[in-house]
C-alpha cells in the first residue's frame, strides 16, 4: 500500500509541474498548443514550439507533443493535428 500512495504523490507533483511548465512556455509565447475535439469533448492536443533551422536556413515547427485520448485513436485524429501544425504559417512567429 506505502508503494501506491509515493506513486500517487509522485503523479501529483508530476501534475503541477507539467501545468507550472506549459502556462510558462504559453506566457513567454514559447509555444503553441491544439486542441481536438469531438462531439465538445476534448480528445487531443499538440504542442508545437517554432525556431529557426540553421542547416535549412529557415524557420521551423518542432512537434514535440502529441495526444489523443484512448477512445478517439484511429480515427484520424494525430493526423489532422499533425496537418494543421505543418500548415501554420510560421513566419509569423519569427
Amino acid at each position: 500500500m506505502p508503494a501506491i500512495a509515493s506513486s500517487t504523490v509522485w503523479l501529483i507533483i508530476k501534475q503541477k509541474e507539467s501545468r507550472k511548465f506549459i502556462q510558462e512556455r504559453l506566457e513567454k509565447q514559447d509555444s503553441d498548443i491544439f486542441i481536438a475535439y469531438h462531439q465538445q469533448q476534448t480528445c487531443g492536443f499538440v504542442q508545437l514550439y517554432f525556431s529557426f533551422s540553421s542547416l535549412s536556413i529557415s524557420p521551423t515547427i518542432i512537434l514535440n507533443d502529441l495526444y489523443v485520448s484512448i477512445s478517439h485513436r484511429q480515427k484520424g485524429i494525430a493526423t489532422q493535428l499533425m496537418q494543421y501544425g505543418k500548415n501554420l504559417p510560421i513566419m509569423h512567429r519569427q
